[in-house]
């Protein structure tokens, strides 16, 4: 779990001050099967799948955030 990592780095980004998304989550309600073909095969680098989940994440989050328009 790196629930501990996250909470220490928000706190030292201002503790609240800056909104901060946290894709661990998201990653972790993924099958470990799934969570593999995000990555490129040898190295722990986002290939075009990884980097497109992750920018779904930010666009719902900003959706519900109501801070983008909601077709």
């Amino acid at each position: 779990n790196d629930s501990y990592g996250m909470e220490r780095q928000w706190l030292e980004l201002g503790g609240g001050n800056i909104p901060i998304l946290y894709l661990y989550k998201a990653f972790e309600k993924l099958y470990p099967d799934d969570r593999k073909k995000l990555y490129f095969k040898y190295d722990g680098h986002w290939n075009t799948a990884g980097h497109q989940f992750v920018a779904t994440q930010i666009i719902n989050e900003l959706k519900n955030k109501r801070l983008i328009p909601i077709p």
